[in-house]
């Protein structure tokens, strides 16, 4: 849900800059898919290293990064809970 928040809030900020007279979430994406092809060729967009490549990429990128978040509970880099006892093997008795 926050991911969610900062992007509505980016999308709104970005939307009053680029001159862009917002109502509803549609407009507010075609408004900001507009801006970023402004005076971009096909190529641009749709070749080998092309936009729609890159856009791809990062979007599936992030989309892993929150999920993997979601699955640990935790942001990345920061501290994990404290293991629980036997979680490490180097902790564990051995059998004799």
């Amino acid at each position: 849900m926050l991911q969610l928040a900062k992007y509505n809030a980016f999308c709104v900020e970005y939307s009053s800059l680029a001159g862009c007279e917002v109502t509803n979430r549609n407009e507010d994406t075609d408004c900001l898919i507009d801006e970023l092809l402004k005076g971009k060729t096909p190529e641009e967009i749709l070749g080998a290293h092309g936009l729609i490549k890159h856009m791809t990429k990062r979007m599936v990128e992030r989309a892993l990064q929150a999920e993997f978040t979601a699955h640990l509970g935790y942001e990345p880099h920061e501290r994990g809970p404290v293991p629980r006892d036997n979680t490490e093997m180097a902790t564990a008795p051995r059998p004799s």
